[in-house]
């Protein structure tokens, strides 16, 4: 029985493990860190609320979104252009809403439409977006 090198082997598989641990445990933490403090969550709610209204939105309407609780979350995040929180990409029919310095949720809505106006108004007398939709040209 050779028993030479075990110890050895049985140190290295450990160091793997532990690294292996701190890394699922780093990942974790961030996520957790994301979701704790609502940007994951509430960036995908309002994703998820501009597409559906995109969606059944037809040309000439006008929207007026809620963003209070968006920029509350934005400025707890370091966030300070508010311009940035909600972006439009009519060439690919997608939305983003980035609500910390560090990702953003993106969808993408399947209407022929176009957002030509999209601004934010601060203090009226809470925040809101306003979105003007118009019908995309071919």
């Amino acid at each position: 029985m050779n028993h030479k090198g075990a110890l050895g082997d049985m140190l290295y598989d450990s160091a793997i493990y532990l690294i292996l641990v701190a890394l699922f445990l780093l990942g974790m933490s961030v996520f957790l860190y994301l979701q704790l403090n609502g940007a994951g969550v509430w960036s995908e709610l309002y994703t998820k609320e501009l597409v559906t209204l995109i969606n059944l939105g037809q040309p000439g309407d006008d929207f007026t979104l809620h963003i209070q609780e968006a920029t509350n979350i934005a400025k707890r995040n370091g966030v300070t252009n508010f311009n940035q929180l909600f972006m439009f990409n009519n060439d690919q029919n997608e939305v983003c809403v980035s609500l910390s310095t560090s990702g953003k949720t993106c969808l993408r809505y399947f209407n022929q439409i176009s957002i030509s106006e999209s601004r934010i108004e601060l203090g009226v007398p809470d925040n809101v977006l306003h979105l003007h939709l118009v019908r995309r040209s071919v």
